[in-house]
């Protein structure tokens, strides 16, 4: 099966000039409230969240059904119409949760936007350690290869790393996954999505996304 990287879409016809489509809060609000957006983070997945501050779309923001938010959210996920709710809610996906996002555009108040985050962390189980490859990367420099035996030994090693160097695969197996949407917990690997994922984003014509094929990822 063919599998894919799936990211926001930047600066197009669907999403408008703008890069993020975010931009901020409405008005005074901060996010340091008690259901503030800052609860969210690479490694949970709240069971509830009732937000307080109203989420501003930028002004040149075409409403796309994926919507760029520059990491003003954080973790693994994205803003979603509720159109593209509806397609993923048939198909099978990590753990993860639909945040109602009370959201603003152009002055008028906009509903039916969500954010759909996911939280996997024993996504490492299925990788192939010994059949992989991997290299240290700090911002543009490539450090070199590392070998990684475990995901024990990649915690340990990662340890004699600055907090901006990262494990990249070069080239990463796993042993096959059920989701049609998943991610691994390390390695910059991004959002992944099977064959059967694309085609149910075209069939509903969803908007506001970029696909790339993996070339680096086999699944046996």
């Amino acid at each position: 099966m063919t599998y894919y990287k799936l990211e926001n879409a930047v600066d197009t016809e669907e999403t408008g000039p703008v890069y993020p489509q975010t931009d901020g809060l409405v008005g005074e609000a901060t996010f340091s409230s008690e259901n503030s957006y800052h609860q969210f983070s690479r490694l949970n997945l709240p069971e509830k969240f009732e937000p307080r501050e109203i989420l501003k779309f930028a002004h040149s923001t075409k409403l796309s059904d994926f919507i760029s938010n520059g990491g003003l959210l954080s973790g693994k996920g994205f803003i979603i119409s509720e159109k593209a709710k509806n397609v993923l809610e048939k198909l099978s996906i990590v753990n993860h949760r639909f945040y109602p996002l009370p959201v603003e555009h152009r002055g008028q108040l906009i509903k039916n936007y969500y954010w759909f985050k996911m939280y996997d962390p024993n996504s490492y189980e299925t990788v192939k350690w010994s059949e992989s490859e991997f290299f240290v990367k700090r911002f543009s420099n490539n450090l070199g290869a590392v070998e990684l035996n475990s995901f024990e030994d990649y915690q340990e090693k990662r340890k004699d790393f600055h907090q901006f160097a990262f494990f990249i695969p070069s080239k990463l197996v796993s042993e096959k996954r059920p989701e049609d949407i998943f991610y691994f917990e390390f390695g910059n690997t991004g959002i992944i999505v099977n064959q059967h994922t694309k085609d149910k984003f075209e069939e509903n014509q969803l908007t506001g996304y970029k696909l790339t094929k993996i070339d680096h990822i086999s699944f046996v």
